[in-house]
């Protein structure tokens, strides 16, 4: 099966010296040959994103599930 990653537009929290706090809200649809479509995950990413030599990077990224469970057949990070 494929894994669809759809990230919404970041929102920014907080701007300070330890760099942008961000929030995106995250969906992932599971998509086989066979079957329809499938909800894996949806949630919301926590960022911080850092200035290194001119460019962004991510710093930090939290992931927080809005379901109390997951299917153990997540092989690729979320």
């Amino acid at each position: 099966y494929h894994q669809r990653h759809v990230v919404g537009a970041p929102r920014v929290l907080a701007v300070d010296d330890d760099g942008i706090r961000s929030e995106a809200s995250y969906v992932v649809i599971r998509t086989k040959r066979d079957a329809m479509a499938e909800i894996l995950s949806a949630g919301r990413y926590l960022d911080r994103i850092v200035r290194v030599d001119g460019s962004l990077l991510f710093a930090e990224r939290h992931v927080i599930f809005d379901n109390d469970l997951i299917p153990n057949s997540i092989i690729d990070p979320l």
